[in-house]
């Protein structure tokens, strides 16, 4: 009899484990409904949340005030995208002894349904000029429906001063590759135009782009351009990624 007992509860046991694994397979399918990939979901930010952000306006804040607005305040993070593309611009950008950052200066700006972070760093050399800038943004958004606080926009603006004749980092095609992996942005799908269009003259050129796409099927998009002075040299770099999925 005890025998009998233990193979139905065994058997319930099964059951059990069943539906609750159509269940949590019913679960992922509504919260994957985004239909991102799963590259694409590695590089999107979300978090739950139950009410809407507050207000608030700072410019020129320290990065511990910035962080403490963002996170302790705000109950917000930085994004995997944002702290991978620093490193890649620190890496390829700053030099010992010869150009690094002299400044950064953070800016965090709020409403109930919108909060925007922003950074924007100065670099300076040792002889005393500044020849490079970097600008990022990162706005995220709630959506009180889901109940839900998203990256909705992300941007990473690299400024080249062309007076000096040369692209100032290290090695400008290294930077694109490094920044636009961090994207999820292929390669393989701009390598051979940007080598061409470096080249040429032309004032801007589109090296990737779906943002558009994306929208219309509720997905993650980027764009990935860069901008030429008159001398033809890299006078700006940008990435940008929008997520339409919620």
């Amino acid at each position: 009899m005890i025998f009998c007992e233990k193979k139905i509860t065994a058997k319930l046991l099964f059951a059990f484990l069943c539906c609750s694994l159509l269940l949590a397979a019913c679960d992922k399918s509504e919260t994957n409904a985004n239909n991102l990939t799963p590259e694409d979901q590695k590089i999107s930010w979300s978090k739950s949340r139950e009410s809407s952000f507050y207000n608030y306006s700072f410019d020129e804040l320290s990065k511990e005030e910035a962080e403490e607005l963002l996170t302790d305040k705000l109950q917000l993070a930085y994004t995997e995208t944002l702290t991978s593309a620093s490193e890649v611009l620190m890496d390829q950008l700053a030099e010992t002894d010869k150009c690094w950052v002299e400044s950064i200066q953070y800016t965090i700006s709020s409403n109930k349904k919108e909060t925007n972070y922003g950074e924007y760093w100065t670099f300076k050399t040792s002889e005393g000029y500044y020849p490079l800038y970097v600008q990022t943004q990162t706005i995220y958004t709630y959506n009180e429906e889901e109940k839900l606080a998203y990256a909705s926009r992300e941007v990473i603006e690299v400024k080249n001063v062309t007076s000096t004749g040369e692209f100032n980092g290290k090695d400008l095609k290294k930077l694109i590759s490094q920044l636009s992996g961090v994207y999820n942005i292929p390669e393989k799908d701009f390598s051979v135009k940007l080598s061409e269009v470096l080249q040429q003259t032309d004032d801007t050129t589109v090296l990737y782009d779906t943002l558009e796409a994306a929208e219309k099927e509720k997905v993650i998009g980027k764009k990935l351009y860069i901008k030429r002075a008159e001398n033809g040299i890299v006078s700006q770099i940008v990435v940008v990624m929008e997520d339409n999925s919620h």
